[in-house]
């Protein structure tokens, strides 16, 4: 995560079913995503690439293409034992890294969008490089 120059963390309140942020360097963006609540979620990346690297929390890397023109990342809910608060912090994060982006800090960003549920794994583990 070393040598980015811009982040952002998006409202919770549009979108309250996930916690993102995205980090933005010279040349890629990594964006960051887990559940707030017990249930999965799915973030609706717009693509500015091609093909991006999806990183578990243990290493593990997976290459993936957008559909459609977007990624769609699924983030699996946790146990929310907080009556209070519910999930401070939800599921397992994952990050998606999209290298070779054309000029990230001075092109507009494009808005996620999020999707209650969504099917885990994500992505197929046969794909795990």
């Amino acid at each position: 995560m070393a040598g980015w120059r811009f982040a952002r963390r998006v409202d919770e309140q549009t979108n309250p079913l996930i916690e993102y942020v995205r980090f933005t360097f010279p040349t890629k963006v990594t964006h960051v995503a887990w559940a707030r609540t017990a249930e999965t979620a799915t973030l609706l990346i717009p693509a500015r690439t091609s093909q991006a690297t999806l990183i578990r929390l243990d290493d593990t890397r997976i290459v993936v293409e957008p559909e459609n023109g977007t990624y769609r990342l699924v983030v699996g809910g946790a146990e929310c034992n907080d009556p209070a608060f519910g999930c401070l912090i939800g599921g397992e994060p994952w990050l998606l890294v999209e290298e070779g982006v054309d000029d990230p800090l001075n092109q507009p960003a494009p808005d996620v969008t999020v999707e209650s549920g969504g099917t885990l794994p994500t992505p197929d583990p046969a794909q795990v490089l």
